[in-house]
Formats: C-alpha cells, sequence, structure tokens
C-alpha cells in the first residue's frame, strides 16, 4: 500500500485496484470494469472537487458507484484538439511556440483527471481509515492508443493469427482502465482476464489461478501483484501464445518466455541468455529478484522492440533470430537483459519524477554491459563503451537538454538516442570515480533499504531520485558528489581539451600542456575543474601521471624513467633501425617507429607514445597531436581502445607508411575484429593517388589471402565458423568500394571485384546465413561511381537477380533486399539509372518488413520529395503498425536536417524544399488531431519534425495568412472567468487575462469509438449523456498575448465575445440546458461596456465553426494619422470590471460542429475618423 505520509493532491490514497475484463479479438473490444479500494487523506479536497478525480481516455464509461451506491460521473476530453479551429474570418494558427503552450495546459488537466465521480448524495462522512470502493463499468471498442489488436490483413498478412498487447506509454495505462495513472501512485493489484479458449493471457504478477467457463469457450486468468506498483507499469498481451519455460532447471518455475506458433525454436535460441543474466544480477546486486516470477512474450506490429513493466516484458519478433544468424545476436541479448535489469531499476525503484528517468535508464544499461562483458569479453565492453562516448561526444554539442531537466511539456520529450546512451556513460564515470566494488555496494544498498523500511514508508523507499542517489554514495563513501551532479547530470555539453608535449632532452623529461577551449568561437569558455591520467609508453615500461586541473591552461612535467642505450658500431640494421645523435651513436628505436612511407621526424627518444585518459573516466572532446611514428607504434598497444585512437589520429597522415602499418594490423588474426574492420575502413580513407593507391592494392590482396584458393585463384564458399574472420569479410568489401579519385569516380577495378563477389557468392555449405554479407557487398556495389556505358546495366541486373531470389526465400530481416533498394537509390540519384518511385512506394507498404519500407521510405524523400511526402503522411496517419508510424517520422525529421539532395537546378535540402503551406497545413493538421492525442510519441516527433522544418515561430510561407504567435504561458483546458486587461506598448496590443471561477467538465463518447455491432448487448448501453458542471475556483497565472497590427496604426479598440452552452444529466432523466453570451470591449480612451445577449442553446460560439470552446479577442486599428492628430496616451487601469469575461465551458468532443453565428458587428466609426482594421487573434481555453 502506498505511504499513508504522503499527501496525494487527489485527496485519495489508492491501496489496491482490482480490474475485470473480457477481452473479443475479432471485434477488437474490451468490457468490463475496474475497482479501486480507496482511503480518505484530504475531505477538504473532495468536499471542493465534489467527488474523484481519475484518469481515463477512450472508455466508454456505462455506470460509477461509490460503496455500492450509483453516483453521477463527469468525463472530459482535453488532449485530441490541443489548439481550436477557427472560423473562416479568424486566421488560424501555426506556429510551434504556440502549440506548446497549449498543449501544457492539456496535459495537465488530463493528468489532474479527465474523469470525475461524484460522492453520492447522503454518503456518510469519511474518515481516514474508512475505505472506499469505487467502481466503474465500461467497455472499450476499436481503440486508437494504449492497446494494440494485431490482426490478418488480406493483402499482408492473410495468415497472422489474432492476438493483442497493451504498452506502456508515459500515459499509457489510462487508455484501457479508469485508474490514478501518476508516476508513483502505486497499490497492489489483481488482474482477471477473461479470452477465448484457444488463447493465453500473460499479465503482470504472478499467475495464481485459471478458470474454465462451463461450456469451455472461454478462460479466465487471474494475476496478482503483491508488490505495490504503478498503473503504467501494468500490462498483458492475449494470444495464441506458445510457453518456453527456461531451460535453467532452477529457473524454470519462475522465468517463462511466450512466442507466437511456428516460432518456438527461434524463441528458445534468442533467450538462451536470459538464465545465466538472471543469476548474474541478483549475484551481482546481492539480493533475489524484487518478482516471484518474470515473463517474456514476442508479439507481432509491437510498439517498440521491448516494453517493460512489472514482471513482463513484451518484445518485437523480430529480436528473434534463426540459427544460422549471427549479427543480430549482440542486439538481441543487449535487449533482453537490459530489459530484465529495469525490473530491478525501472519498475521495482521507480523514478521520484520523470526527471530522474536517467537513472532508470543508466543503472540498467549500466549492468547489461556488465553482462555483456561476461559473455562477450573485455574487449567488446571496452569498445562499445569508447564508441558510445565517441557518439555522445560528437552530439552532445551543448544545445540538447540536461540528463536532469524538467523543462519538458511531456515525459516522452527527454527519452532522445543521447538520453539512453549518456546515461549509461555517466554510471560508468561514477564507477570509475569511486570505484567498481563501491559502486556494486552502493546499488545493494539502493535495493536493500526498499524492501526493509516496511510497508509504512514503502512508496517513498521504493523511489529514486537524483538527491538521494548522490546522498547515498556520499554516505558510504563519504565524497561529496554535487560537483560531479551539477556538471554531467544537471550540465549540458562536454569539456574541449587541447593537448601538446615536448620532450626535454637536457631535462630528460616530457613537458606537457593542456588547455580548455570552448566548444565555439561564439560562445564562453566554461571551465571544467578534475583530474586526468595522462599515460607515457616509455621502452622501459608504462606510466600513468594523474595530473588535476581547473584553470583553462596547465603545463605539467614528467620525468622520463627510461634511457636511450647506444650500439658501439654505427649504422642501423637493414638501414632503417634509427637515427644518429650528435656523438655519432646508433639509438635504440623501436621498428614500428620507421619504414618505408613514414613521414616526419624519426623517434630519437625513449617516448613510444603518450595516451591521454586511457580509461576515459569523463566525457570530452580531445585533440591531441602526435607524430606519426608514434601513432604507428600505438597500433602496437595491446588495449582497443588505444588501438582504436591510434587510427583516429593516423587520419592525417595519408602516407604509404601508414597504410602499411594499418595493413598489418588487418592481417593479425590476432588482433580484435572490431578493430581490424577499422583498420580497413581506415586504409580505404587514406587511399588516393597520392600515396599510388598503395591501400587498394592491400585490401584487395588482404580479401584474396584470406578467401581465395591459393591454387586455383577462385572465390572459395563461405565458411563463417571463424566469427572474427567473419566480421572482417563483411567489412572488406564496404571499405573497398569506399576508394575513390578526387573526383569522386570509382576505380573500375573495385566495380569487377564487387560484380565477381555477387556472382560467385557460394553459401551451400556453410553453417550460417550469409544475409548480412551479402547485404554488405550490395551496399558497396551501389557506392560505387562508375563511367563505364555498361556498369549501371550490369549492376541492375545483378540486383534484380537478387531481389526475384528475395521474393521466394527471403533472408532474415530481409536485409538483402533493404541493401538491394539502397543500391538502386544511389544509381537513380546519380543518374545512371532511370528514376522507378513505383518500385520504392510498393515496397512502402504495409505487409513488408519494417526495415524494407523505411529504406524504401528514404528513396522516396530523396528521389521524389515533393510528390511523396503527402504519400508519406497518409501512413502517419493510419498505418496500422505504431513502430512504423514514429520510426517513419524519426527519419524524415533525421533527413530534413541533414540529407541535402539534387532538386531542379541544383542542391538543396528537404527542409528547403518542404516550406510551403500545403505541408504547413498538412502537419499541423496531424499534430493538432486524432492521429497523434493517443500516441505521446507520435505527437513528439511530430513536434520536433514541425521545428526542424520551420522552426518555433510561425513559418515564412504562411506568414500574413494565420494569426500571430501566441508567446507565454496557455492556460488550463479546464478554465473558468477571466479578467482581461489590454495594455498598449511599444506600439503593440498586450492583452493580459487572469483565470478565475468554477472549472467547466464535459461527459462525452468520443466518435472515434464507435462500439460494434457485435457486442453483447451489455456492454451496447447508451452513452453517457453530456454533462457539465462547475467546479472549484482554479486560479491560475496570467497570460500575456501579443497581437500583432500593421506598422503606423493606432490601437483604438479590443473587444471580446464569449457564448457558453452546458447541459447537466441527472439520474432520473431529466436535463437543464443553459447558454449564455457575453461581450466586452475596450477602446484606449475608455472602457466601453457591451450588453450580454442570449444565444440559442444550439449555438455553442458565436465565432467558431468548431464545438469545442474559445476566447476570441479582436484588436481594431485606425489608419495611421498625423503627429498633430493624436491624442495623448492614457495610463490605463490594470484591471476594471468593465473588462471582466467568461470563459466559455467546453463542449462535448465528438459533437458534429454547429454552423457558426456571426460576430457582433463592430460599432460603427465616429463622424472624420478614418475606417479600422480589425487584425484578430483566437485562443482556445477549452479541452
Amino acid at each position: 500500500m502506498s505511504n499513508p505520509k504522503i499527501k496525494l493532491p487527489r485527496g485519495f490514497r489508492i491501496s489496491h485496484q482490482k480490474v475485470v475484463l473480457t477481452v473479443d479479438m475479432l471485434t477488437k473490444s474490451i468490457v468490463g470494469y475496474a475497482e479501486l479500494t480507496m482511503y480518505i487523506q484530504r475531505p477538504d479536497i473532495c468536499a471542493s472537487e465534489g467527488g474523484v478525480r481519475l484518469n481515463a481516455r477512450q472508455l466508454q464509461i456505462s455506470e460509477c458507484t461509490m460503496n455500492g451506491v450509483k453516483t453521477d460521473f463527469l468525463y472530459r476530453n482535453y488532449q485530441e484538439l490541443v489548439v481550436p479551429q477557427t472560423d473562416m474570418s479568424v486566421a488560424p494558427l501555426r506556429d510551434l511556440d504556440t502549440y506548446s503552450s497549449y498543449l501544457k495546459a492539456a496535459l495537465t488537466a488530463s493528468d489532474q483527471g479527465d474523469l470525475l465521480v461524484h460522492l453520492p448524495q447522503g454518503m456518510p462522512t469519511l474518515t481516514e481509515e474508512t475505505p472506499v470502493t469505487l467502481r466503474i463499468t465500461y467497455m472499450l471498442a476499436n481503440p486508437v492508443g494504449g492497446v494494440h489488436f494485431v490482426t490478418p490483413a488480406q493483402d499482408a498478412y492473410p495468415d497472422r493469427l489474432h492476438h493483442m498487447y497493451t504498452h506502456n506509454q508515459t500515459d499509457g495505462a489510462r487508455m484501457w482502465m479508469p485508474c490514478f495513472d501518476g508516476l508513483n501512485e502505486r497499490c497492489t493489484w489483481d488482474l482477471e482476464i477473461s479470452c477465448s479458449a484457444a488463447d493465453i493471457v500473460v499479465a503482470s504478477g504472478t499467475l495464481v489461478d485459471q478458470l474454465l467457463s462451463p461450456d469451455e469457450a472461454r478462460r479466465t486468468f487471474v494475476y496478482r501483484v503483491g508488490v505495490p506498483t504503478s498503473a503504467h507499469h501494468i500490462a498483458l498481451a492475449v494470444g495464441p501464445f506458445e510457453a518456453h519455460a527456461d531451460t535453467d532447471p532452477s529457473l524454470a518455475a519462475t522465468v517463462t518466455h511466450f512466442t507466437l506458433p511456428g516460432r518456438i525454436k527461434d524463441l528458445a535460441l534468442s533467450v538462451s541468455c536470459v538464465g545465466p543474466a538472471y543469476k548474474f544480477l541478483e549475484e551481482y546486486l546481492g539480493l533475489p529478484f524484487p518478482h516471484e516470477s518474470y515473463k517474456q512474450v514476442f508479439v507481432e506490429d509491437a510498439y517498440a522492440t521491448s516494453n517493460v513493466v512489472a514482471t513482463l516484458s513484451i518484445f518485437s519478433t523480430s529480436l528473434l533470430y534463426e540459427a544460422g544468424t549471427i549479427d543480430q545476436v549482440f542486439l538481441t541479448r543487449y535487449k533482453l537483459v537490459f530489459s530484465l535489469a529495469m525490473q530491478y531499476f525501472g519498475c521495482y525503484i521507480t523514478p521520484r519524477t520523470w526527471a530522474d528517468q536517467y537513472l532508470m535508464y543508466g543503472l540498467a544499461g549500466y549492468l547489461a554491459r556488465l553482462f555483456g562483458r561476461k559473455i562477450f569479453g573485455n574487449n567488446e565492453y571496452r569498445y562499445q563503451l569508447f564508441r558510445d562516448a565517441q557518439w555522445v561526444v560528437a552530439n552532445d554539442t551543448g544545445r540538447l537538454p540536461a540528463l536532469y531537466h524538467d523543462r519538458y511539456a511531456h515525459p516522452a520529450e527527454v527519452h532522445g538516442e543521447i538520453f539512453k546512451r549518456k546515461a549509461p556513460l555517466v554510471m560508468y564515470m561514477i564507477e570509475k570515480k569511486i570505484r567498481e566494488e563501491e559502486f556494486r555496494k552502493i546499488l545493494n544498498s539502493l535495493l536493500k533499504s526498499s524492501t526493509t523500511e516496511g510497508q509504512a514508508n514503502s512508496a517513498e523507499w521504493m523511489t529514486l531520485n537524483t538527491r538521494r542517489f548522490f546522498k547515498t554514495i556520499k554516505t558510504h563513501i563519504g565524497q561529496d558528489m554535487k560537483h560531479f551532479s551539477s556538471r554531467w547530470v544537471e550540465g549540458k555539453g562536454v569539456p574541449h581539451i587541447n593537448c601538446g608535449f615536448w620532450f626535454n632532452r637536457k631535462r630528460h623529461q616530457t613537458e606537457f600542456a593542456l588547455r580548455q577551449v570552448p566548444a565555439r568561437p561564439d560562445e564562453p569558455l566554461s571551465l571544467y575543474s578534475g583530474s586526468i591520467v595522462i599515460r607515457l609508453s616509455e621502452l622501459d615500461g608504462v606510466y600513468d601521471h594523474v595530473v588535476s586541473f581547473d584553470d583553462d591552461m596547465h603545463e605539467f612535467e614528467f620525468p622520463c624513467r627510461s634511457r636511450m642505450r647506444k650500439k658501439r658500431k654505427k649504422g642501423a640494421k637493414g638501414g632503417t633501425g634509427g637515427i644518429n645523435d650528435d656523438d655519432e651513436d646508433e639509438l635504440m628505436t623501436p621498428a614500428p617507429s620507421t619504414g618505408p612511407g613514414v613521414t616526419g621526424k624519426r623517434n630519437d627518444t625513449p617516448l613510444m607514445f603518450i595516451c591521454i585518459d586511457p580509461e576515459f573516466e569523463f566525457l570530452h572532446k580531445l585533440e591531441f597531436k602526435q607524430p606519426e611514428f608514434m601513432w604507428i607504434n600505438q597500433l602496437e598497444d595491446k588495449d582497443v581502445v588505444s588501438q582504436s585512437e591510434a587510427m583516429d589520429g593516423l587520419r592525417a597522415f595519408p602516407t604509404t607508411g601508414t597504410i602499411a602499418a594499418l595493413a598489418q594490423l588487418l592481417k593479425n588474426q590476432r588482433v580484435f575484429y572490431r578493430v581490424r574492420m577499422d583498420a580497413a575502413h581506415m586504409i580505404a580513407r587514406l587511399t588516393s593517388k597520392d600515396t599510388q593507391w598503395a591501400g587498394l592494392e592491400q585490401l584487395t590482396s588482404t580479401f584474396r589471402s584470406f578467401f581465395y584458393d591459393t591454387d586455383g585463384g577462385m572465390l572459395m564458399p563461405n565458411d563463417f565458423r571463424d566469427l572474427c574472420l567473419y566480421h572482417v569479410q563483411t567489412a572488406l568489401p564496404d571499405a573497398i568500394a569506399s576508394v575513390q579519385t578526387a573526383e569522386g569516380n570509382t576505380p573500375s577495378d573495385v566495380l569487377e571485384f564487387l560484380l565477381e563477389l555477387l556472382k560467385s557468392n557460394d553459401n551451400s555449405g556453410n553453417p550460417y546465413s550469409d544475409n548480412y554479407y551479402l547485404a554488405s557487398v550490395v551496399r558497396a556495389v551501389g557506392r560505387t561511381h562508375t563511367s563505364g556505358a555498361t556498369d549501371a546495366d550490369r549492376v541492375s541486373k545483378q540486383i534484380a537477380r537478387l531481389l526475384q531470389v528475395e521474393r521466394l526465400m527471403p533472408s532474415y530481416h530481409n536485409t538483402v533486399t533493404v541493401a538491394c533498394l539502397e543500391a538502386l537509390c544511389n544509381f537513380q540519384i546519380d543518374k545512371r539509372l532511370p528514376r522507378d518511385v513505383h518500385l520504392f512506394r510498393t515496397h512502402c507498404a504495409y505487409g513488408h518488413y519494417h526495415d524494407v519500407r523505411v529504406a524504401a521510405a528514404k528513396a522516396l524523400l530523396q528521389l521524389d520529395p515533393r510528390e511523396s511526402l503527402g504519400f508519406l503522411l497518409d501512413f502517419v496517419d493510419s498505418d496500422p503498425s505504431p513502430y512504423f508510424r514514429y520510426d517513419l517520422l524519426a527519419t524524415m525529421t533525421r533527413m530534413c536536417a541533414e540529407t541535402p539532395l539534387a532538386t531542379g537546378g541544383g542542391a538543396s535540402s528537404l527542409r528547403a524544399l518542404f516550406d510551403e503551406p500545403g505541408v504547413v497545413h498538412r502537419l499541423w493538421g496531424l499534430l493538432n488531431g486524432s492521429a497523434s492525442a493517443f500516441d505521446c510519441r507520435i505527437r513528439v516527433a511530430l513536434q520536433q519534425l514541425y521545428r526542424t522544418l520551420f522552426g518555433m515561430d510561425t513559418p515564412l510561407c504562411v506568414q500574413g495568412t494565420v494569426a500571430s504567435s501566441v508567446k507565454g504561458k496557455r492556460p488550463l483546458a479546464a478554465s473558468g472567468p477571466a479578467s482581461a486587461t489590454l495594455v498598449t506598448s511599444g506600439g503593440v496590443n498586450k492583452v493580459k487575462i487572469r483565470l478565475a471561477g468554477p472549472s467547466p467538465v464535459v461527459t462525452a463518447v468520443p466518435s472515434y469509438n464507435t462500439p460494434p455491432a457485435s457486442v453483447t448487448s451489455a456492454a451496447k448501453q447508451a452513452p453517457p449523456t453530456v454533462k457539465k458542471e462547475p467546479t472549484e475556483d482554479q486560479p491560475l497565472e496570467p497570460v500575456r498575448i501579443k497581437i500583432k497590427r500593421p506598422a503606423g496604426t493606432t490601437p483604438t479598440m479590443a473587444s471580446v465575445h464569449i457564448n457558453t452552452h452546458s447541459t447537466l444529466s441527472h439520474d432520473d432523466g431529466t436535463t437543464t440546458t443553459t447558454s449564455s453570451s457575453s461581450s466586452s470591449s475596450t477602446t484606449s480612451s475608455s472602457n466601453t461596456s457591451v450588453p450580454h445577449t442570449t444565444t440559442p442553446a444550439s449555438d455553442t460560439s458565436s465565432l467558431s465553426s468548431t464545438s469545442l470552446p474559445h476566447l476570441s479577442l479582436s484588436s481594431e486599428a485606425g489608419s495611421k494619422s498625423s503627429q498633430s492628430e493624436r491624442k495623448p496616451k492614457e495610463k490605463r487601469p490594470r484591471h476594471t470590471p468593465d473588462q471582466h469575461v467568461v470563459i466559455p465551458e467546453p463542449a462535448p468532443a465528438p459533437a458534429p460542429a454547429p454552423v457558426p453565428s456571426p460576430a457582433p458587428a463592430p460599432e460603427p466609426a465616429a463622424a472624420g475618423e478614418p475606417p479600422k482594421t480589425l487584425p484578430k487573434l483566437k485562443i482556445k481555453l477549452g479541452g
């Protein structure tokens, strides 16, 4: 149960919830009830609210009872239409700044409660010890969010099996059950789910019972969650799943995996790591698994690749892999282990606020990486950390939000890619700062405190925030982490450091300089203070020097502990052993520092090379230069990170000596395979005419030496049993294709070589699939640029052959098809093949694998962006796959920000190409409509796309045809009477609104949830009648609105006209309808009051064509007059009674839009006055 000391804003404390549902796959409906047991905490809140507020969306509620007594309820729909629609006389809003203000208000109102259940009349006085049982009977038909029914598609998936699942997006729980959907509103749960007898229910909690109906047509599964859990961590999946117990005998009764029929072998192979990971986490954390059971279910058309809730993880079937697949193993195992770690940090221990969510991602990612080190080795672990750090440094430029920040409209905005990558790295940095064993004890302490503090304090101790996390560290190790938290958790960007060194022969020491520089020249320098390790590799050993720095410039001196050994005889063995000093005695120098093609000064010091921060103990962008021979020396270091840094440093030395050293690294089979792959790509990067194409020769000769028959010179059949050699073989074709001339052309020998690999590829005797290798060859062919007349035709024939094979025998994840589409797109962009947009449109259709559809969408945006945008936005509006809708928007955003393309007369970008009114209105319609109203991820992705294209202000292409931006906070959707004050300042009219009064509420059944005809009669009850009733006053912050007017005009009058219409339905069947209209106006010299008028009940607004409420503010400005005719500006009062207006109550969302009544005509201008113009701005204050 929840902590009674925590006072919830609802006035009630939830202790238990029971959900009883019947799932019908054929009608895509759910029928049942939710029963909530609560205890009163704040009688004053309950009395002022008039009942209990809950979260519920897209539900058809038929009845509410409290302690067995039927009661009234009020139902709202805040989020479907965020910004109000306008009639033809008022210009619409199209700026994202205004939208964000409205959205914040709508989300706040929705979180406070969409459903208000009234306390029954005559109910006795409630105390904190008196339980209140609230039962809500409802149904859900054809849901558009929170629940996804996967059904057969006649053209795409005719043989697909019916199944369904729920997902835990931030507000997903309220989409399928009434609940208290707060982040930490915890309670215990009972779930009773009925379904067809052929189906299985997999839900959160422990399965305690199964019941079979008397006719054996339906089964009921009873699950119980004994650990207090938030509503958004409750989920279920229903379908004809097959169960697979974990192969570890000790976990067979605890860990169970489920998948659809036909994939059980793939399931057993894919989840083989879960048992070892389960035991690893228990051993590492020193505590048993926090729940009695753990289940994994794999579904099709998944909302995301992984969806983690209490005791349950719902995965996409795309994570399952076959016996011969290689590359997918790494991703699948990381996803499965990450989700398992989230059961500890994410579901059992939850973030105190959404801003603390980075702790969950960071700790779970950190634990998943540790297990990856155990199964894949330390080299893989360090390499992945190094590449993730490089990615974060490149993308965290200081303009993205910090890990901990609370300035967001929706929590989904903070869960970006950099958020997920940076958080585990910060945990790794903490581990390096306090040592791994100490960090392990801290994690153990956090988990123990949540289990030993007792039920009375469980709600508090089962949450984790930034303050508690760093306080725990300080308590255990005595180290204050405030500076670390402010820099890496609450701060943005990474330090930029330039380093240099000089070896002083006279003093026999290394003089080292470190300088901090700003991230950009136009920004001030933000100093970072800390310590860094400088590792000097000398002839006689490796020495680490820890130095501290807190200023922009530091100099250090490190004594050299090695001495140069001399030979008495002159001359170097082989002529390349070293150089002579002033005494003409030969110095003993390391062999890698010399060789053919090595430029610059040779090594005449005992210093081999220098590594800075070899353990990357903090994120930084480092610029450090060494001579070429020192980078080559560093290639021979055994550490994979040191080798990778050396390759990055050698990028500045395109010499034959560098290429020879990298080729030696590439051919060495004792070197880590990922380093060898990077070496192949670096060789290709350094190859040019200046190096006499030595790199191309090295790459092709390496490939032939490993994969060609030395006797016959023929390509050998594939044999991927040596997995390290397989990855090198996969990387070499792409590296070879990267070799180009200065003009961007590919040598003809390269295309011949790659086509030979395609023609002679033989995988008949290989126990592993060659799909990834074949896809790499196809991509390599697509990257070539040759001028041969028949080259394009030859490539086209090979790709057509592969596509035909793919139709008959699809590869895993259709990787070959994806590569073929990318290759064809490249050739068509270069006009070496005729454009075939129809091919890519065909592959965009639902029924193709997700990656194929995304690749086809990318091609359409590059080949035919104008005609394809509307085609692609249709998928965003109505595609059956929720993940494709989101991924398509994310892809479009990235391409609009980065991708150049050829259009017409020259190079342009998608961002400039889409800057036209049609695109603006289409995107705005998706953003401000039902397409994104029930999927927070889609709404955030649409905002990012809109911001990428047009920024936060009104798009330039529609300026003058839409209303000006409304800056500042938007009032809550549930708003009451307000006072409006017109202030003229700086030639701009500003209307200041103070909200007050009762909050209007509405009960309505959305039209998008019409019950299917086949639903039982008990569920076919008439929709709840629209109900409206004022509640308590909610004074809000003032809202400042700027209304632009033509330059040189004088603001003379502002008018406000409001119509209201509300209906109250009672249990006895009676209905009360009220309507009113109010209008007020102000002038620059005096205040004029306009009398109230009465509007028919059928008219909800005289200025709007929609049934939703709004506030219309219009400003009249006279034409420019001479300076002598202007009257002195009067000092305006802050507020006068004449400016008081009443905000209308929200009308039911699904009601048809009435015909708008004509707006009141403005007062006629006085004689001699110039005609007045009326620039208008309309703001919606309803939900």
